[in-house]
């Protein structure tokens, strides 16, 4: 699990993409990895998660350089390590407060029984 306090996620889907990104070379490559991160402010989309996706399939290349990959299929390798992320604001009581995503393409997805105990914790919300 990897943790990091971010302030203004939610400005742009950029931030929250080159979160993800720096955080992707600190995850072992046998293992389940889960990010969270806390923030300021509600994040309601994955909006910035999407986008990744987007450009590694669109092998914009130059991007995934400027953020320390050997390309988009360097990017892929490590996403591909990336479990699912976990967004929760300071504020817990806030109706927007918490998000998770799961990595349809991880190499080491998070068991059904462990995503389910996630998502059932009173401070989850899963996007569909």
């Amino acid at each position: 699990m990897e943790v990091i306090r971010a302030r203004s996620v939610c400005e742009s889907d950029s931030r929250l993409a080159r979160i993800v990104c720096g955080k992707l070379f600190q995850m072992p490559a046998g293992a389940i990895n889960l990010l969270v991160i806390v923030t300021d402010q509600p994040l309601l989309t994955d909006t910035g998660l999407s986008s990744l996706l987007q450009r590694a399939d669109s092998k914009d290349e130059e991007y995934f350089l400027k953020q320390g990959f050997v390309g988009s299929k360097g990017f892929l390798r490590y996403y591909n390590r990336l479990s699912g992320v976990l967004i929760r604001t300071e504020d817990a009581l806030a109706s927007a407060s918490r998000l998770v995503w799961l990595n349809a393409r991880a190499t080491h997805p998070i068991p059904v029984d462990l995503r389910r105990m996630l998502e059932t914790l009173p401070f989850v919300d899963r996007i569909p």
